[in-house]
């Protein structure tokens, strides 16, 4: 059916009620036979009942026996907000609310673990990257990265105190082993002049053979040079995450008869030092 007040519509009459106007579904059809050519289009007015009575039942049906919105909008194909329509005088029971939480938490776990899965995706990606970034290091790139190390984790001399050894502790086994590469292989200094401590919680004594053999196999350093092992008073209210298998102590390098390296150690801090200060300077 044609409506009738066409030409007012389209000047912009809106004199009928708006719930008529709300309650219509027009349609534009661009041409059309038998009638007057000159009109670009004609409104068709077709009733809007809404969804059938029978979507309703079957929509609270399924949300009685625990559905999710999203389980039944797959099923029902209405709009989210009329569901929330329907369901507004629905009660649900004690036991159908559990089984919507639980599919809630499952729904929660399972975007977590996707989202965890994505990230770690990139961060190894990135870790890829920053690796290919680095290539071969010179002999001097080593010995500047294992001065600064030193600089931040070693023993230094102090004012009361100006004979001190070479003393460096770690718990990262990728930092100990570039540490005593750059001992040996670039200082050159004799292997058996290195000493191993390391220091675990008391409460890890139980571990102790399982904590040398990591070292052993992270340090590439036989366990009979690592037979020195200190125990630290265990403190029951600790925060630490790294516990039980995920604890293996901390590893003490000194090297013996050492004053004179570590005083060469606080010039090459010093001489980075003067170097940062120089090209700052220069800045405008």
């Amino acid at each position: 059916m044609l409506t009738h007040n066409y030409h007012a519509f389209l000047a912009g009459d809106f004199s009928r009620p708006p719930r008529q106007f709300h309650a219509a579904r027009q349609i534009v059809v661009p041409e059309f036979a038998n009638s007057d050519t000159s009109m670009p289009g004609f409104v068709r007015t077709v009733a809007n009942n809404g969804p059938k009575p029978e979507l309703k039942k079957e929509a609270i049906a399924l949300r009685l026996k625990g559905h999710s919105y999203g389980e039944i909008l797959k099923l029902i194909p209405v709009a989210k907000s009329t569901l929330s329509e329907w369901f507004r005088s629905v009660k649900l029971a004690k036991r159908q609310v559990h089984i919507l939480t639980e599919k809630k938490k499952a729904g929660q776990r399972k975007g977590a673990a996707a989202k965890k899965k994505q990230c770690s995706a990139r961060r190894q990606e990135i870790y890829d990257k920053a690796r290919s970034q680095i290539g071969d290091l010179s002999e001097r790139e080593v010995w500047l990265i294992c001065a600064a190390l030193y600089w931040a984790e070693g023993s230094k001399e102090k004012s009361y105190r100006t004979s001190r050894q070479f003393d460096f502790s770690n718990t990262d086994p990728r930092m100990l082993r570039a540490v005593i590469y750059w001992l040996i292989s670039i200082l050159k200094i004799p292997e058996d002049q290195l000493k191993f401590e390391i220091y675990i919680h008391k409460n890890e004594e139980y571990r102790v053979r399982e904590v040398l053999q990591f070292w052993s196999r992270e340090l590439g350093v036989l366990t009979d040079r690592l037979m020195t092992v200190r125990y630290k008073r265990h403190d029951t209210k600790t925060n630490r995450k790294n516990v039980g298998i995920l604890y293996n102590g901390l590893v003490r390098v000194k090297v013996m008869s050492s004053s004179s390296l570590v005083r060469y150690l606080e010039g090459w801090a010093q001489g980075i030092d003067a170097f940062v200060v120089e090209v700052t300077n220069r800045r405008p």
